[in-house]
């Protein structure tokens, strides 16, 4: 899995420091996250992804699903849900 933290960095002209402070972070742990993850919080994850408006997946390179399949998955997953309530009842 590939983290792609500076792709989208540098896809939206920032530099470490500039994401760091939206964050709350240190350039120094933010470069951390670049490299390896490290220290890498769920919390900051979704942060991040907010702020670049993309999913966890897509941030952290499990993007083969294209947003087209995602619409059909969900709303074949809405209509499972709709059977099984009918089955409740």
């Amino acid at each position: 899995m590939k983290n792609k933290l500076k792709d989208f960095r540098v896809k939206n002209e920032l530099n470490q420091n500039d994401v760091a402070k939206i964050i709350g972070i240190s350039q120094q742990q933010y470069s951390r996250y670049e490299s390896t993850c490290s220290g890498l919080t769920i919390d900051k994850a979704i942060t991040l992804a907010d702020f670049y408006n993309v999913s966890l997946d897509e941030l952290f390179g499990r993007d083969s699903v294209s947003k087209q399949d995602r619409k059909k998955l969900l709303l074949l997953m809405n209509e499972i849900k709709a059977v099984l309530e009918k089955i409740k009842n």
